[in-house]
């Protein structure tokens, strides 16, 4: 991207440089910069819009005759020439912070992952799988522990079933059942 800027740059310092009333440099530097837009961002920008509606001239009024209004036009054209020559280079700075996309691969194997992808993302997926899997080990234990602790409680050495004994006891202080 830093070619097409160089580009742009030199384009700049050319429009800088035109002197003033040299109308055919100025329309010759136009179709210079729009057949480099064309080049950095196809036929259908909207930047191409922007340089044909650029006027260097004033509408109207006899050039000769009034050179204020001559020399406003031209620092006007000048003014809206450099302004659309900024945006592209936003443009163009702007487009290259993106990461390229990666290419198209039939198979995802460890060397492409390796080659690929950033590695603070392959440190991510391994902590997370980390974390995963010592989390699953945890429940693991905790489930183990509670359902030993469960037993435990209803183991017979624990828990004492009434004795005959006490059948018998219960049995005599119960008054019989009456009829109705």
């Amino acid at each position: 991207m830093s070619k097409e800027l160089n580009k742009l740059n030199e384009l700049e310092c050319e429009a800088k440089s035109l002197p003033a009333k040299d109308y055919q440099a100025a329309s010759a530097l136009i179709n210079k910069t729009i057949a480099l837009s064309i080049a950095l961002c196809g036929k259908e920008n909207h930047h191409i819009q922007g340089f044909h509606k650029i006027n260097f001239q004033p509408h109207g009024i006899i050039t000769c005759a009034v050179n204020d209004f001559v020399l406003e036009a031209w620092e006007s054209g000048l003014s809206e020439y450099l302004s659309c020559l900024k945006n592209i280079k936003q443009e163009i700075e702007f487009a290259s912070e993106f990461p390229k996309p990666l290419e198209y691969t039939n198979q995802v194997t460890i060397p492409w992952l390796w080659k690929n992808v950033p590695a603070k993302n392959l440190w991510g997926a391994g902590a997370l799988i980390v974390g995963l899997l010592a989390a699953s080990f945890w429940l693991g234990y905790e489930k183990k522990k509670n359902i030993e602790e469960l037993t435990n409680t209803f183991t017979e050495d624990k828990v004492s079933l009434p004795s005959k004994e006490v059948e018998k006891n219960v049995s005599k202080n119960q008054a019989p059942l009456k009829k109705p």
